[in-house]
């Protein structure tokens, strides 16, 4: 008699589940882009320029980006000023510095939580 001819093998079963930690990090990480409320600045620095800043550590482009990067940095992150032709400032939270009236610069002042 014929032999029958093997059955193939079954499909792979499908990958586990991740942990719920992942899952939840998973969740999370579409509203930490855009669903969390913008850090705001109680007070407005546009058209100001301040000394005693420290250039941001990453590179801005905008005056969004640079907004963008103090608050993620929030604990050293106390205000910022951006230039298009001099780049993103920061200041630390509650530094006392001295400002003065120059129009091109953007920023703000005094996170609000």
């Amino acid at each position: 008699p014929a032999a029958a001819a093997p059955a193939p093998p079954p499909p792979p079963p499908p990958p586990p589940p991740p942990p719920p930690a992942a899952q939840q990090a998973q969740r999370q990480q579409p509203a930490a882009r855009g669903g969390r409320t913008p850090c705001r600045f109680s007070e407005d620095l546009t058209g100001k320029r301040c000394f005693g800043m420290y250039r941001a550590p990453d590179p801005a482009w905008t005056p969004a980006s640079c907004k963008e990067q103090c608050c993620r940095r929030s604990a050293e992150c106390g205000m910022w000023l951006y230039n298009y032709a001099e780049g993103c400032w920061f200041g630390k939270p509650k530094a006392q510095l001295n400002c003065r009236d120059e129009a091109g610069w953007f920023g703000g002042k005094t996170m609000v939580v």
